[in-house]
């Protein structure tokens, strides 16, 4: 159980008289009061069984029984239970005595439910009626008093929203350890996310409207480790890689009917993915002021404003003009779909290797700021080196004379905005493979070191981050790893070590 309750109250007044220091003889003028008032309380059950037999049959039973202040007292309580088996079948006669160099397979499978009362800006009580006091400021003859505000209708059946888990696998080591797999399939049900029915209701319809247990969502991947250990001689090794997969898809997400087909494929949420980004397909740069004369306007001032390299983008509707009816869903977001590890070990007559790569794929970053305005900063900071290959006159001071090509467009003094749009070409590939860690060392002959009184001695070389492989262009300015596109963020760093370990 876990009671919370929270009570204070300040004030302070400017006093003219300072002999007199009774709050009320303060000045009317220069005065100001505050406070605060909070109560939480939560109270749960939680119980686990176990059951193993013979090292082959295993089983586990949990549950929660969780209680919460947000909610009215019918709706207050959520019984949430989990059950998870595995089941050795390697140990089985049968399997023993037909499949022998299998060393180990284990069948596992999962499920359970489990219980959320939403993030910590949904405050609870939305089951109460009543007003918000004080609620702004009225005048009221010759004076300014507060005001109260209805708390608009109330939800007794607001409840915890659930998460529902489940999860199959295996794992199994063959001849001798030699190789290894393991593979887990995983998917995630919510249901009850809380959103209210705003906008499927009329602005007349006059009540404020409480959340709902309304919204749903799904989580779905796998993973993959595989494993190989081997000796051959004087040399051991092992290699092991991991790979994971997960996307999330909203199953339902409360919102207006739209009001055409448009809308409907443009702003309808429900059995699509969340991880879309909607942008402008980008066609290349403008070559010549010729080409951008006779393309679809897409400055909303006949295309005037525009210079040859500007960015191109694709009329997808034809209507002539570059709008919001032209963007399509171009990439998916900065959070990874992909995860991915390898690991690589080896030892040989006291010399030792190892090396640990990791990486992320399947996601994108929007390049802004800095990459697209050279002089965002103002005077406040230096531009990026990469501004240097744009296209530019060949002789600045002569508005006639040629374009030079570059890969970056021309530059303005306070930037230009038709080429920041989300597009193809701001929107980065942000898949990387990092070397993380790697490692050389050697250690010296017992006989040696026990001459000289010592136990153990070890010289190595390490090297963090020491190589990133990405997908080149303007990725290469920037941390894969991070997701701040516009350079405020200090820099990932490499290191170099050369050390001794001993032991006496």
């Amino acid at each position: 159980m876990r009671n919370y309750k929270k009570d204070w109250f300040s004030a302070y007044r400017q006093f003219y008289v300072g002999a007199i220091d009774q709050m009320d003889a303060g000045d009317n003028t220069n005065k100001n009061n505050g406070g605060n008032a909070e109560s939480a309380a939560h109270a749960g059950l939680v119980g686990r069984v176990n059951y193993a037999y013979d090292n082959k049959y295993l089983a586990e039973f949990s549950f929660r029984y969780d209680g919460s202040y947000k909610f009215a007292k019918d709706s207050r309580w959520g019984f949430f239970p989990a059950v998870s088996l595995g089941w050795r079948i390697s140990e089985e006669p049968f399997f023993k005595e037909n499949i022998s160099f299998v060393d180990n397979l284990k069948i596992r499978g999962s499920y359970g439910k489990i219980g959320d009362e939403s993030n910590s800006d949904f405050k609870g009580f939305e089951y109460l009626t009543g007003y918000k006091y004080p609620s702004g400021s009225y005048v009221l003859g010759e004076g300014v008093s507060n005001g109260l505000e209805d708390r608009g209708l109330p939800n007794m059946l607001l409840t915890w929203y659930e998460s529902t888990t489940a999860n199959i696998g295996f794992e199994t080591h063959v001849l001798d350890g030699l190789f290894g797999l393991e593979f887990d399939y995983f998917e995630r049900r919510r249901s009850g996310l809380l959103a209210n029915r705003l906008l499927t209701l009329p602005a007349s319809f006059g009540q404020a409207l409480p959340n709902e247990n309304l919204n749903s969502d799904r989580t779905r991947g796998f993973e993959l480790i595989l494993t190989h250990r081997n000796r051959i001689g004087d040399v051991s090794y092992l290699i092991s890689a991991n790979f994971t997969n997960t996307r999330e898809l909203n199953r339902y997400v409360e919102k207006a009917a739209p009001g055409n087909r448009y809308e409907n494929w443009r702003d309808n949420e429900n059995d699509r993915y969340k991880n879309i980004t909607w942008g402008y397909e980008a066609l290349g740069q403008f070559q010549s002021f010729e080409e951008i004369l006779n393309a679809p306007i897409q400055d909303g001032n006949g295309n005037k404003s525009l210079l040859p390299g500007d960015i191109r983008y694709k009329d997808i509707n034809g209507d002539g003009i570059i709008d919001s009816k032209d963007q399509i869903p171009i990439g998916s977001n900065d959070t990874p779909t992909m995860y991915y590890g390898l690991n690589l070990s080896v030892e040989w007559k006291g010399i030792d290797f190892t090396a640990f790569f990791q990486g992320a794929g399947g996601h994108v970053v929007q390049a802004g700021e800095t990459f697209t305005d050279p002089f965002i900063q103002q005077g406040l900071g230096n531009g990026v080196k990469f501004w240097l290959d744009r296209w530019h006159r060949e002789d600045p001071a002569d508005v006639n004379s040629a374009w030079i090509p570059g890969t970056m467009p021309a530059v303005r003094p306070t930037g230009f905005s038709a080429n920041n749009e989300t597009s193809t070409w701001s929107l980065l590939k942000a898949d990387y493979l990092r070397l993380k860690t790697v490692e050389l060392g050697y250690t010296l002959p017992r006989a040696w070191v026990n001459r000289v009184g010592l136990a153990h001695v070890r010289l190595y070389v390490n090297s963090y981050n020491p190589l990133t492989f990405t997908r080149g262009g303007m990725m290469k300015y920037m941390d894969p790893e991070n997701s701040q596109t516009n350079l405020h963020y200090y820099p990932q760093m490499k290191s170099y070590n050369f050390g001794v370990n001993v032991t006496f």
